[in-house]
């Protein structure tokens, strides 16, 4: 079941049911709930009246995720565990399939359009990354957006093309900041040390300088 509230008057709401378990609900428009469930069902319900305005077989597997792109009405994304994301054009009342996408990041749990730039997608899936799909490489896209093929935002570019993933696990350790910090300078006692007899060696890690047994030091004195 999804419920639709208005905080105004708590005690006032309206509810709609789906035949499995929901995932997602998001506004269509002012007046248009979509919902989409574990069935891999997406539905669309007025809030204003009773019974579904449309019902879409939107993937073989739960629809996860539901997203609305902001510059286009009627047109949605739909990502889910059958790994694809799918965007769709309700403009003829009944949704159409517009492109696919098999976004490489596992079973997708989320996916969402990019409020400056409606032809960008984003998702995320089981393998630990967050996906970023710039859908204006599929024509059909471009049509139902009303944009030229492959276009960037007015005054930009994007530095991608097609889906880029970027990894989104946190490090194990505290220590892995240590080892990508930039190597300082050695200073005046290191630079004489490393100069002080065939003997001296550099050490593997932090610019540090070590020097053997039987090596004699050198030193900056003050």
């Amino acid at each position: 079941t999804a419920a639709v509230l208005d905080v105004r008057a708590p005690g006032s709401h309206r509810s709609f049911t789906v035949d499995a378990d929901v995932e997602g609900a998001v506004w269509g428009s002012d007046t248009h709930v979509l919902v989409s469930s574990e069935d891999g069902h997406v539905a669309c319900f007025d809030v204003r009246a009773e019974g579904r305005v449309w019902a879409l077989s939107a993937h073989h597997k739960a629809a996860t995720g539901l997203t609305c792109n902001p510059a286009v009405a009627g047109v949605f994304a739909t990502c889910s565990t059958d790994k694809t994301v799918k965007v769709w054009s309700s403009a003829a009342g009944t949704p159409q399939l517009v492109c696919a996408k098999e976004m490489n990041l596992g079973a997708l749990f989320d996916v969402a359009f990019c409020g400056d730039a409606p032809h960008l997608l984003a998702a995320g899936g089981s393998t630990g990354k967050v996906g970023v799909w710039d859908a204006s490489e599929s024509t059909a896209v471009c049509e139902v957006l009303g944009i030229p093929h492959a276009s960037t935002p007015a005054g930009g570019s994007i530095a991608m093309s097609g889906m880029q993933a970027v990894d989104v696990h946190t490090s194990d350790s505290e220590d892995d900041d240590d080892d990508d910090e930039t190597p300082r300078a050695p200073g005046p006692a290191a630079g004489a040390a490393a100069g002080a007899g065939s003997g001296a060696a550099k050490a593997k890690s932090k610019g540090k300088v070590a020097v053997k047994k039987g090596g004699s030091k050198a030193g900056a004195r003050r």
